[in-house]
């Protein structure tokens, strides 16, 4: 918990707190797992989205 994960081919994604990625990337939202946490699913459409 509490980690930092950086995207530098993402420009134009800021820092982003999980608890606000529904409202951003609602697609990417879905793909946290139960409790909110960070998966490789997420992940995945994370940079599927962004591209």
């Amino acid at each position: 918990a509490g980690k930092i994960i950086v995207y530098p081919q993402l420009h134009d994604l800021p820092l982003t707190p999980l608890h606000e990625m529904a409202e951003k990337l609602p697609s990417v939202a879905e793909k946290l797992d139960t409790h909110g946490q960070w998966t490789k699913a997420a992940e995945e459409e994370l940079l599927r989205v962004a591209e």
